[in-house]
């Protein structure tokens, strides 16, 4: 039997995949769906934890009340009335654990004490404070097999709803419309989870999210795969989902008891998602895990930090945080030999010249103002005043940009194209003849160049 002490775990069976139909104006999601999606989501409002457990007979009861019309939902309606009597029952179980908050909070106070002195008194509060462990972690075995039962006939339930999602979402996507990472902190001993953020650059709406781990340490095997509806996704705004799915990066399981945190490895094709959404659907898309990635310009890990999982600091983080991020399967990830620091708010200051017919060298000085994805804005900067904005790509070391057409302002900016090194871009560019042809001599094109340097800004104090 397994022990797990966070009960709450999220999953669900494998990912469904086929053909998928794009959406059309005659074939709208119906609202019988999305009323019942929301209701039978891995994930409400209040999360998968105490909340949603003691909340499931409710929302079954409002699922079944929908009286749906196509089958699947039909018949997913009448599972969900056992899949929540198996989490409400789970947590009953719990709740009749005899060790209290107030018992908590007196092994607290003796903790701190030291557990000093020969005080009979004591002596026996301890006796029934380790019966009352004792009784707790009975229950904890219990309600944790209630619960695995729970998750795969929810995962169960969900397989055979998932194909609607499919079949009303929008038009295949290509590119990274959504960013997974996770936040750990080895300070604290403990993960923040895993995290999923759109970046698609506009709100989705009707989104059912379909996410699969091969690195869940507490998860039964057949409870993998997570599952979870939101009628709207915001651009940019991040959606929480369960540690569980990721618990094997940071934990060390005998017999489901927890007895460690380690530094998360890279882990090849560790999770797959599906995204189906009014706007756009992706199915099946594999990630890696790399090693752990600065969020700031500047923080820069050294090697024992990326050799030992060691904590770091940064403007942005207090020490002892690392981030994780996830790139699809086989793209290249971070290098801590060539970070990637061309990001939001970094600085990178250099020269532009001619080169050919032989010319003026001008400083350059431009700061990223956005990323996402490969894609990139900028400003080129003469002190604190805009010369001009800039707009361009940058992936896999290689960079390219050009002037944004701006009313009242004349470009002076050519194309460039170029490779990014870490700390370093080099560029080439060519514009049109800087004079008229004459007899004898032909008009010539401009040559030039660009160099610049990664700017880190001043550290802290």
């Amino acid at each position: 039997m397994r022990v797990r002490w966070s009960v709450g775990m999220l999953g669900a069976l494998a990912l469904v995949t086929g053909p998928h139909p794009a959406l059309t104006a005659a074939d709208p999601v119906p609202a019988e769906y999305t009323r019942f999606a929301e209701l039978f989501s891995m994930q409400t409002k209040d999360g998968y934890l105490k909340a949603f457990r003691q909340d499931a007979p409710r929302r079954a009861e409002a699922a079944a009340a929908l009286k749906p019309a196509d089958g699947a939902l039909a018949k997913a309606a009448k599972e969900f009335d056992a899949v929540a009597l198996l989490y409400a029952s789970a947590q009953k179980v719990l709740d009749r654990a005899t060790f209290t908050p107030e018992e908590q909070r007196r092994m607290q106070e003796l903790g701190r004490a030291g557990f000093n002195g020969d005080d009979p008194k004591m002596a026996e509060y301890l006796a029934a404070a380790v019966a009352g462990l004792a009784n707790e972690a009975r229950a904890v075995q219990v309600s944790t097999k209630i619960i695995d039962e729970a998750l795969v006939r929810h995962a169960a339930a969900w397989k055979a709803v998932a194909p609607l999602a499919k079949k009303y979402a929008g038009p295949k996507a290509t590119g990274a419309p959504l960013k997974f990472s996770f936040v750990m902190s080895r300070q604290a001993h403990m993960s923040y989870g895993l995290t999923a953020v759109n970046e698609s650059g506009r709100a989705l709406n009707n989104v059912t999210l379909v996410v699969s781990t091969a690195v869940s340490a507490s998860l039964p095997a057949e409870a993998r795969t997570y599952y979870v509806f939101h009628r709207e996704w915001k651009a940019g705004e991040a959606i929480g989902l369960r540690q569980a799915l990721v618990d094997a990066f940071t934990k060390e399981w005998v017999r489901g008891i927890s007895i460690n945190y380690t530094a998360p490895r890279p882990t090849p094709g560790c999770l797959t998602y599906s995204v189906y959404a009014d706007q756009l659907s992706q199915e099946a898309v594999e990630l890696d895990m790399g090693l752990p990635e600065p969020t700031s310009p500047g923080a820069i890990l050294t090697p024992r930090q990326r050799n030992t999982g060691h904590m770091f600091r940064n403007s942005n983080e207090r020490e002892g945080t690392l981030h994780y991020a996830f790139h699809r399967h086989g793209e290249p990830q971070y290098d801590p030999a060539k970070p990637d620091l061309f990001v939001a708010g970094s600085v990178w200051t250099g020269k532009t010249g001619v080169t050919a017919p032989k010319g003026v060298v001008r400083d350059l000085n431009f700061i990223v103002t956005s990323r996402s994805g490969a894609a990139f804005k900028a400003e080129v900067r003469s002190g604190t005043i805009v010369v001009r904005t800039i707009e361009g790509s940058v992936a896999n070391g290689k960079i390219e940009w050009k002037d944004v057409p701006q009313k009242g302002v004349r470009s002076h900016g050519p194309p460039v194209a170029g490779e990014i090194n870490g700390t370093r871009i080099e560029g080439t560019y060519s514009e049109s003849p800087t004079a008229p042809a004459r007899p004898g001599r032909p008009a010539k094109a401009a040559e030039g160049f660009v160099s610049l340097e990664y700017n880190p800004p001043p550290e802290k104090k």
